[in-house]
């Protein structure tokens, strides 16, 4: 899977629309900055096996800030054998999530070419539980302003604070509906179980008439 930054285009106005911009507030000036800013965004839900990894290519034409979230989402694992790995094109690594980390962020600024980002189980020194992790992954690329551009700078900022909430608020929701299916099948194994503990109550009710309806008969033929 590969992702390409993108670019930003701008058009030459006349005056009267120039005075019409002008007059926008500065709420929707925000918002229009927001939407033309070069970036490309993906997200991903992805469950790595054990002891095996899995690796997505990222291909920058121009001089981009990578912003990566990274969340393992099985609560009842241990995040010891998770690593998140970044490597440039040269194979070297450009950062490596470090141990016990359960969620985190990393932002880098690369040059044109291609990375290597990889979401590892288990690579280095295997876990004790050999269990499958599930791992929720967004990426940004983002093209790096021009440094006299401060106001789409501080724009980009705005835009990576309201993008990690974001982020945290899908895996919030992720894990709230993977608790509802658990809940969800303990209630349906529980309430099986009943029905069939009652049915179980029934035979044994009827079985005990049937026994003593035959034992006072037999007493009474004797």
């Amino acid at each position: 899977i590969f992702f390409t930054s993108g670019s930003l285009q701008c058009s030459t106005m006349g005056k009267a629309r120039q005075q019409q911009l002008m007059r926008i507030s500065l709420k929707y000036l925000l918002l229009s900055f927001l939407i033309l800013l070069p970036y490309t965004l993906a997200g991903f839900v992805i469950d790595v096996p054990h002891q095996d990894e899995s690796c997505f290519f990222i291909r920058i034409e121009k001089e981009s800030t990578v912003d990566v979230n990274f969340d393992l989402l099985n609560d009842d694992l241990s995040p010891d054998p998770l690593r998140v790995v970044l490597l440039d094109n040269k194979m070297d690594t450009l950062y490596k999530s470090r141990q016990s980390l359960r969620e985190g962020r990393f932002e880098i600024t690369s040059r044109p070419g291609r990375l290597s980002l990889c979401v590892q189980n288990g690579i280095d020194h295997g876990s004790r539980d050999r269990a499958d992790r599930t791992v929720g992954l967004d990426v940004r690329v983002v093209g790096v302003p021009d440094p006299t551009q401060h106001l789409l700078k501080s724009v980009t900022g705005v835009q990576t604070k309201l993008w990690n909430l974001k982020n945290h608020h899908d895996y919030m929701r992720t894990r709230e509906a993977h608790h509802r299916s658990l809940t969800e099948d303990t209630f349906t194994q529980i309430g099986r179980w009943t029905i069939l503990e009652a049915a179980s109550a029934i035979v044994v009710s009827i079985l005990q008439v049937w026994y003593m309806r035959r034992f006072f008969e037999t007493r009474r033929y004797v």
